[in-house]
């Protein structure tokens, strides 16, 4: 720390002491005596005609009682506010200097004077004198010489200052300027905080450069935190110095091995805070219980001092580092990859990184120096994550020692676990197997099972917080993506570590999906991360790989279904006759997926299995086995095969009417699909039966909001429209469209079935322009949703050249119902009774296309058959 200098004893030494100290202060030569001793000085001492500044020094015993010396003090001011008003000459501002300690009752007493005097008035007690002693070498030299060195000159650089390729920093102008301003105004300290790696030392670099030259003195200091060593509050400060050994030769100093560390600390920081002139400090990576420490050694005017940290320290100014901008990143990664240039390549590869400044360039030269193609690398680290198995040893701006290494060493090096308690190390690994984005305190409290009592929980997060490990806003916490890569590295986090997070992902995502999409959504992503950071799939993962599909399912994504459907079909593989049910739920689910995205002969193969295994077992399961032929019925329904659709449809309603799910919506479903299947036979009354008392059931078992009553709707709709009772019919479809559309948005193929319905209603009300538009629409979702040859498609379609042909456009309906027919070749390349009807409902418009001549209607002409085509390219 800087010395507390003695007070001085002699009333006339503190005189010319003021005299020199304002002089110093002022940068002038005419601060001087006022008169002697006896002379009316009108209740000054000191003054100076070029600033305006008149002193009254008052020295004072300071072996008194407080109150004593404070009411002189009083009166001192008081007696002076009334002499100086006399003085023969003008003067700006008044200076009480005191060899006292501050009073609030004096510190007042100077602030009610501004408002009430024509003059500033000011205090400067000897705590404020300490700071100019410091500053100033002569005065040390006259008034304190045993505190003064007789070489007060040292190095300009007086440790080894890292250098900076200014080739290789983007961005961070708006940073910068703020720091040089802040400077300027007299900030100090300042802490450049952020994520490691996020370039808090290039930063500093980057100012240290910006102003090196305003400054006499410049020191930086670098703290590494090892994993081996750890540092106590007293001897940090002294191992950062040590490790600097430029410093203490530039100091002057004789290392003495019988003294302590906490010794020479004290013995450094005196020399440092005695270095006259303007002086700054920066130390890199400082540890934040080191913050307090900095404030008090270089709390002196003459220091400026910066600090880097990823740690956060509320008392000190504080600058935060965010990731880069995607302009910055890519500039960046462009530095260091040359081999070629796609920018949409590249901006799906930083932003898997996460924006991250260090691993955008460790990634980028690895990928350079192996020479991988962008594409390779996406694929590579989608698979592999950071830690790609493909790497070469590379150097980095960030290692001043520049020893080549793995990038991942290097990621691995900076974010070092040591000096961690268990809990905190504890919720790491937890954070660490959930996706990168902002958790609400409240998921975290339920997913990690915190319970009402959660006041050591909250002190861990927050720790984590202020330690840099995790990110806050508002109310809620994150941990970026390379942090969450290497803790898992570092720890080699086992599922039962995390059981707690794994039970609640599972029973979130197990909830009753129709019921609260929205609610299982927000744990989806967390999920997918969860299950990928474990190199061994257990039963619990292979659930959970399960679930993670369905839900996907759910949300339309087709392609990542099916991917987690395998990882958890692979697993029950392995052993199935321990995991028979397991693999029978998969292998039902893969038909689900498969049938959706149009792969009938795959749907059936795994379906087909899946009843065999179930079928095979001593227990039966009733409810699999119903929900499996209800899926292999739908399948033969999808083939047109309905007399088989049927028969297994009825097979699934015999059981289920048999189980103890008898007042279950699952048999409401089974209802529904019969009644469905028996509509398309012309079995009008049977399919109303079954539809009437799937609804009644839905309307009975679930909540007026459920997507189950959406579908009622739609298909009483459409068995209305079969009696005749078209209005009813329109209402109910207009209802379940509504209510879909809130719930999926309007963008959703699931809407397709009820706009397809509704163009149906509308082309027999012959509302013909409103139901092209509708089922305009149901293609569109149908294309978002499933592609544009999937076998709802071609039905679509049908529907679409039926409304054509009854506005008279038979060429324009001939092409789209021929569009209808190729979807359903491809999708049923042995055959359908819908390409039947398709090559019927083609010859049949053919036919009704009027036989015209040149001479009968002119080439240029519209043609005659509706089409809206010029003749000489429609029927001419």
């Amino acid at each position: 720390m800087f010395y507390q200098f003695p007070v001085l004893d002699d009333e006339f030494v503190f005189q010319e002491f003021c005299k020199d100290i304002f002089n110093e202060k002022y940068k002038v030569d005419d601060f001087q005596i006022y008169k002697t001793k006896g002379a009316a000085q009108f209740g000054i001492d000191v003054y100076s005609l070029s600033t305006g500044i008149v002193v009254q020094a008052k020295k004072k015993k300071l072996s008194r009682a407080d109150k004593t010396i404070e009411r002189e003090l009083l009166n001192d001011i008081d007696n002076t506010i009334d002499l100086v008003k006399s003085l023969p000459f003008q003067f700006s501002k008044i200076i009480f200097a005191t060899t006292t300690r501050k009073y609030s009752s004096i510190e007042d007493k100077i602030i009610k004077l501004n408002f009430t005097q024509d003059f500033e008035v000011s205090l400067i007690c000897w705590d404020d004198f300490n700071l100019y002693i410091n500053e100033f070498p002569f005065i040390r030299k006259k008034y304190f010489p045993n505190y003064y060195y007789d070489k007060d000159q040292y190095p300009k650089i007086l440790t080894f200052i890292p250098k900076l390729d200014k080739s290789q920093v983007f961005g961070r102008d708006g940073e910068i300027k703020i720091i040089k301003d802040k400077i300027f105004w007299g900030k100090s300290p300042i802490i450049i905080n952020g994520l490691g790696g996020i370039g808090k030392t290039t930063v500093a670099k980057l100012v240290l450069n910006n102003i090196f030259d305003s400054f006499d003195h410049v020191l930086w200091l670098d703290h590494i935190y090892t994993e081996e060593k750890r540092h106590d509050d007293r001897n940090l400060l002294a191992d950062i110095y040590l490790n600097h050994s430029a410093l203490i030769s530039n100091l002057n100093l004789v290392i003495d091995n019988d003294r302590e560390k906490s010794d020479w600390a004290e013995i450094i920081s005196n020399r440092l805070c005695n270095i006259s002139g303007k002086n700054f400090l920066i130390i890199d990576n400082c540890p934040r219980h080191l913050h307090p420490l900095i404030d008090k050694l270089f709390g002196n005017s003459n220091w400026t001092v910066i600090l880097t940290s990823r740690e956060i320290y509320d008392g000190i100014e504080m600058i935060e580092l965010d990731s880069l901008t995607i302009d910055e990143a890519k500039l960046l990664f462009k530095h260091f990859y040359s081999l070629e240039s796609n920018d949409e390549l590249v901006e799906k590869i930083i932003a898997f990184i996460g924006y991250h400044t260090l691993t955008i360039e460790l990634i980028s030269k690895v990928a350079n120096k192996r020479r991988f193609t962008l594409q390779y690398l996406l694929q590579t680290l989608a698979e592999f994550g950071i830690d790609i198995p493909k790497t070469a040893l590379i150097t980095t701006e960030h290692d001043w020692v520049k020893k080549p290494m793995r990038h991942f060493e290097y990621l691995l090096a900076i974010f070092s676990l040591a000096g961690l308690q268990s809990e905190q190390k504890q919720l790491l690994l937890n954070f660490s197997v959930l996706f990168s984005e902002y958790i609400t305190y409240d998921d975290l409290k339920n997913l990690l099972k915190i319970g009402e009592h959660d006041n050591y929980f909250f002190d861990t997060l927050t720790s984590l917080v202020e330690l840099g490990w995790l990110r806050q806003i508002d109310e809620s916490y994150q941990m970026h993506q390379v942090i969450s890569e290497v803790v898992r590295k570092k720890e080699e986090v086992t599922i039962h570590q995390t059981w707690k997070l794994y039970q609640s992902l599972f029973d979130r995502l197990n909830l009753d999906f129709d019921k609260d999409p929205f609610l299982i959504r927000r744990f989806v992503n967390h999920a997918e991360i969860f299950v990928e950071s474990f190199t061994t799939i257990t039963m619990e993962l292979a659930g959970l790989y399960n679930l993670v599909g369905l839900r996907n399912e759910d949300y339309g994504n087709f392609k990542k279904a099916t991917y987690y459907y395998h990882k958890a079909r692979e697993f029950y593989e392995s052993d199935e006759d321990r995991y028979h049910d397991g693999l029978a739920t998969v292998l039902g689910n893969l038909q689900s997926v498969t049938k959706t995205i149009g792969k009938i002969d795959l749907a059936f193969e795994y379906q087909l299995r899946s009843i065999a295994i179930l079928e095979k077992q001593e227990e039966l399961d009733f409810f699999a086995l119903a929900s499996a032929f209800n899926n292999l019925s739908l399948l033969y329904s999808i083939q047109g095969d309905l007399t088989n659709s049927i028969k297994y449809m009825t097979h699934a309603v015999s059981i289920t009417e048999r189980s103890e799910l008898v007042e279950h919506p699952y048999l409401a479903s089974c209802y529904n699909n019969l009644s469905l299947m028996l509509h398309d036979t012309g079995e009008i009354k049977k399919a109303v039966y079954y539809q009437k008392k799937s609804f009644e059931m839905r309307l009975r078992l679930l909540d007026e909001n459920h997507p189950q009553i959406d579908e009622g709707y739609n298909n009483m709709a459409a068995i209305y429209h079969s009696n005749g009772e078209i209005h009813k019919a329109e209402k109910l479809i207009l209802q379940a469209i509504e209510s879909r559309e809130k719930k999926h948005g309007k963008d959703n193929y699931k809407l397709g079935a009820s706009y397809n319905n509704l163009a149906s209603i509308y082309l027999h009300q012959g509302k013909l322009h409103e139901a092209v538009d509708c089922q305009n629409n149901a293609i569109r979702v149908e294309i978002l949703g499933l592609g544009e040859n999937h076998h709802e498609l071609s039905k679509s379609y049908s529907t679409l050249a039926t409304i054509k042909s009854a506005q008279g456009k038979y060429q324009e309906s001939i092409d789209i119902a021929e569009k209808a027919k190729s979807i359903a070749i491809h999708n049923f390349p042995q055959g359908h009774k819908d390409i039947d009807m398709l090559n019927i409902f083609i010859e049949m418009n053919s036919s009704k296309i009027p036989k015209i001549t040149d001479n009968q209607q002119g080439r240029n002409e519209i043609c005659n058959c509706g089409s809206n085509k010029k003749f000489k390219r429609c029927c001419g």
